[in-house]
């Protein structure tokens, strides 16, 4: 329904009110995805990142708690690895798999979700590709989906 009216089908970005039949009302959460069953959006614990490192007090290493931010939702994660440390400005590889990442670099880094979360690589989509890191209450890095596993 949009604008009290009827409709049998919407363009992107719409705002619509949506009744669905056969789901159980318990499955729906903050960011949950309605798509189409024959393109289905992937659902992953484990994604690649491009990030950029914000200005952080301490540094980033394998491990790390944090809470990854995507649309409207959020979900506890950790940061899996660290895969490269990235030039800044022109996107090469300064080195691989370095022990920290410290503020104000560019990384490209694995993130595990504790539960399964519906993403993209940003290419692919860009509302459903791109990510934000918090720990603490504080935002630590945002980046974009480059690689789903």
């Amino acid at each position: 329904m949009v604008s009290d009216e009827l409709r049998t089908w919407v363009v992107a970005g719409e705002q619509v009110i949506i009744s669905v039949q056969g789901i159980d009302v318990t499955k729906l959460n903050t960011g949950s995805v309605l798509c189409s069953p024959s393109e289905p959006v992937k659902i992953t614990t484990l994604i690649e990142a491009r990030v950029i490192i914000f200005g952080i007090e301490k540094p980033i290493t394998t491990g790390l708690p944090v809470i990854l931010h995507y649309l409207s939702a959020s979900e506890s994660a950790k940061v899996k690895m660290l895969v490269s440390l990235l030039n800044r400005t022109s996107g090469e590889v300064i080195k691989r798999k370095p022990r920290f990442l410290s503020k104000n670099c560019t990384a490209v880094i694995q993130v595990e979700v504790a539960r399964p979360v519906c993403l993209e690589c940003y290419q692919d989509c860009k509302e459903l590709g791109r990510i934000t890191l918090r720990e603490g209450g504080n935002t630590i890095a945002a980046g974009l989906v480059t690689k789903i596993y």
